[in-house]
């Protein structure tokens, strides 16, 4: 837990929002923003006057010690640029550091919010990190 973050909830302690570094699934070091689900209903982060390239491309994962034994329910995310959603990534235990890339408008600064949700909030660890690019993927179709 870094010194300087956002506590959302006095009361529940895992509940906050800040840079970390986290270990993956394949116990790679990331450095990510932790944003724990607290459960079917949405935590959102918003983030004001983002100047969004060609493509915004997120990773997200879950703590290697929570995700290793494939025993709990998928996390959602959702990204929403001004309201509307642009990208959606579903976690699956099991995944580890899993990719998501999503088509954007150059040029125009909006309002990102990313929204994470689970049916449960035990052990939903979940860390995420974004990127936005412009050209080729250099990925194949």
């Amino acid at each position: 837990m870094p010194h300087e973050r956002f506590v959302c909830d006095p009361r529940r302690h895992w509940l906050w929002v800040g840079t970390t570094v986290m270990e993956d699934l394949a116990l790679e070091p990331r450095r990510c923003v932790y944003e724990h689900p607290t459960g079917p209903e949405p935590f959102r982060v918003t983030f004001h006057d983002v100047p969004l390239s060609e493509r915004l491309v997120l990773y997200g994962g879950v703590y290697s010690e929570h995700e290793r034994m494939e025993e709990l329910p998928d996390i959602r995310l959702r990204v929403l640029a001004d309201g509307r959603e642009i990208a959606t990534l579903l976690h699956r235990d099991g995944e580890g550091w899993k990719r998501l890339e999503a088509t954007t408008t150059p040029g125009v600064a909006h309002e990102l919010t990313v929204e994470v949700t689970s049916p449960v909030a035990d052990r939903r660890t979940f860390c995420w990190s974004a990127t936005t690019r412009r050209g080729s993927t250099g990925r194949a179709p």
